[in-house]
């Protein structure tokens, strides 16, 4: 049987947060998924979970602390450090890879999420893969 992973999304708006949810658990099946709607004591919220996620994906625009705020909590904490973080944002365009790079993310998704080959995405992440998809 295949590891169930886990896998955490942060984001604050509730149409992205629905796609996202029939996104991993509808059509890739994952195995689990926490959904947090704000950054607000994430590091907090993050170690209260009964399991850490293996996966986040961290949209950059989240209030009250964005995503590059949030990233540098999860990389300063040596507890977290096997977990991959995926900046999911709209419009991330080629010269912010470096940045999100140097930032410590392990990945990128560029709103909207391209359907076609999402479950493909969280196939290659679930091996290990990076993802850097951007429009």
């Amino acid at each position: 049987m295949a590891q169930a992973f886990h896998y955490l999304y942060v984001e604050d708006d509730p149409g992205s947060r629905d796609v996202m949810r029939t996104l991993l658990i509808d059509l890739a099946k994952v195995g689990h998924l926490d959904i947090f709607e704000s950054s607000a004591n994430f590091l907090a919220r993050l170690k209260s979970l009964p399991q850490q996620p293996d996966f986040i994906f961290l949209d950059i625009n989240i209030l009250p602390e964005d995503g590059y705020q949030v990233i540098a909590q999860i990389r300063s904490d040596p507890d977290l450090e096997g977990i991959s973080v995926l900046a999911v944002t709209a419009g991330v365009i080629a010269n912010q890879i470096e940045k999100m790079k140097q930032a410590g993310f392990n990945g990128a998704l560029s709103k909207p999420i391209d359907v076609s080959r999402f479950v493909q995405t969280i196939r290659r992440l679930e091996s290990g893969q990076p993802v850097w998809q951007v429009s």
